[in-house]
């Protein structure tokens, strides 16, 4: 969870979501800090970012770095502290060119992701092919990634022989490694006896 905040406060602009009378709306972000108790940023009060957070307090954040590592990030928000500001400043201090610090804040307001869950998705190709890593935070928890093969298996080992990522090892039945499983469904179309189940998301 830790690394993940922190690769997202690296990449500091990333894009955030939200849901707009049923319909998805996306913007990019500046993340302003990272503590241990969630993610901080701000935004105008005048803007639609505001509204729809104020009515549906959940945002989706991705980011991705340089060498393919995706962070995504679901998570509930909330208002804080106006004096943060100031804090935002001193770690932001490029901030100034778009709102002077001296200028009146009140239009402003600071929120934090107080309680999440998401994945790095690490697509570098340094280590392996593809890795994945689940986390949560603020009481929220998250399910198990990669598809799944059930007792129904009959170990004839089509699943494994398709798969891109060598994720599946062989067993009775055999099992698929969540890790590096890219959850792309090869292996539940390959199975003759629809014994692989797909995931269900975070």
């Amino acid at each position: 969870m830790e690394r993940a905040l922190e690769m997202l406060r690296e990449l500091r602009s990333v894009s955030f979501a939200t849901v707009l009378e049923g319909k998805p709306q996306s913007r990019i972000v500046d993340i302003m800090f990272v503590r241990e108790d969630g993610l901080y940023f701000m935004t105008c009060k005048s803007k639609p970012f505001y509204r729809q957070l104020r009515e549906s307090p959940y945002v989706a954040i991705t980011g991705m770095t340089q060498d393919f590592v995706q962070i995504r990030l679901t998570g509930e928000v909330e208002v804080v502290s106006s004096e943060l500001i100031y804090q935002i400043y001193a770690e932001n201090p490029d901030f100034d060119q778009l709102f002077p610090q001296d200028d009146d804040h009140e239009f402003m307001e600071v929120f934090r992701v107080f309680r999440g869950k998401g994945e790095i998705f690490d697509l570098s190709g340094k280590a392996v092919k593809m890795k994945r890593c689940r986390f949560a935070f603020g009481g929220e928890t998250v399910r198990k990634a990669g598809c799944k093969i059930q007792e129904t298996c009959i170990g004839c080992g089509r699943c494994q022989s398709v798969c891109p990522f060598q994720a599946i090892q062989a067993g009775a039945p055999y099992w698929i490694d969540s890790e590096f499983c890219d959850e792309c469904g090869r292996c539940m179309v390959a199975c003759p006896v629809d014994a692989i189940i797909l995931p269900t998301g975070l």
